[in-house]
């Protein structure tokens, strides 16, 4: 009988996907991984309460100690999504190949790359929302831009590592920027100075991190096409001019605190399946990823709006 038949998972092609990196994408590492086993989770949310200054926890002989709650925070039900494509690839581009499967790893390419987008574009959203943030305290535009030569970039750094860090009592570790802020972080006259010191011509990543006291500085390249299909192309950035802090654990327990997670059904990450399609002599390469992304520390994260020119 004619029509599609079941995909199946090709292994090989799943290994290449996972192994596909792009430096330009940078939702990955913004957000703590944290795989399940199913598709819906309860997350524990949890308060301020145990950074109350508790003074009655002194014992007297033969006295109980004090009994302090059980707090398992607050149920917080997260459902994954699916997030898929399919690429038909004809019979007869394979046949014209001199490498059997070059057709199909250049589909399992651009469905990467096209999913990795989705995420990327999905993760600004997030991060350049308000409503991601705890308050306005949160946020801010520098009053001098960074473009400016006398703004005060660090000052600006500093005032937001220290509402992070008065918040949940830990310091941010990373700063994430666009492409067009990190030019302008570069021609500041404040890193210039210490790249000069340094003994550099242009001011490296880790160089910056050390100037602003964080472990990473991340810019995010990523750059899509908002035109329709066959449309003539407009490519934007992804990022935009944006910028922020975040306090990210690499991992996470129950108690642990992190800005944002990225809850990932075990099993099925960037998996690439196939069929076959008689109608149109072609093999459908397919990829499947569920995740859901969620702000679960909206005091771990802070967001400079457009703090460039």
């Amino acid at each position: 009988m004619a029509g599609s038949h079941d995909f199946y998972i090709n292994q090989a092609l799943t290994a290449f996907a996972l192994k596909i990196t792009n430096k330009d994408f940078i939702a990955d590492k913004i957000f703590t991984p944290v795989p399940v086993e199913k598709d819906t989770v309860i997350l524990k949310v949890f308060g301020d309460d145990h950074l109350i200054d508790e003074s009655d926890d002194l014992r007297g002989p033969g006295a109980a100690a004090r009994i302090d709650d059980f707090n398992l925070g607050t149920d917080v039900t997260l459902v994954l999504q699916e997030h898929s494509r399919v690429i038909k690839v004809p019979e007869e581009y394979e046949q014209n190949q001199t490498e059997p499967m070059r057709a199909r790893l250049a589909a399992t390419e651009t469905l990467v790359e096209r999913l990795m987008t989705r995420q990327e574009r999905a993760m600004v959203t997030l991060l350049t929302s308000t409503g991601t943030y705890a308050s306005s305290s949160f946020y801010t535009t520098p009053g001098t831009l960074w473009s400016v030569d006398t703004s005060n970039l660090i000052g600006d750094i500093q005032t937001g590592k220290q509402q992070i860090a008065s918040s949940i009592g830990r310091e941010p570790n990373i700063f994430w920027c666009g492409r067009a802020v990190w030019t302008q972080i570069c021609q500041h006259p404040q890193v210039r100075e210490v790249a000069k010191y340094h003994g550099v011509g242009e001011p490296a990543q880790q160089m910056v991190a050390a100037l602003f006291g964080v472990d990473e500085v991340i810019i995010g390249r990523a750059i899509y096409n908002t035109a329709k299909r066959k449309a003539t192309s407009v490519i934007t950035s992804a990022w935009g001019k944006h910028a922020g802090l975040i306090y990210r654990n690499p991992t996470m327990s129950l108690y642990d605190m992190t800005f944002g997670i990225r809850v990932q059904k075990a099993g099925l990450t960037r998996v690439i399946d196939e069929s076959w399609d008689d109608e149109t002599v072609s093999t459908k390469v397919r990829i499947r990823d569920k995740y859901q992304l969620k702000v679960v520390g909206n005091k771990a994260g802070y967001w400079f709006d457009t703090p460039v020119a």
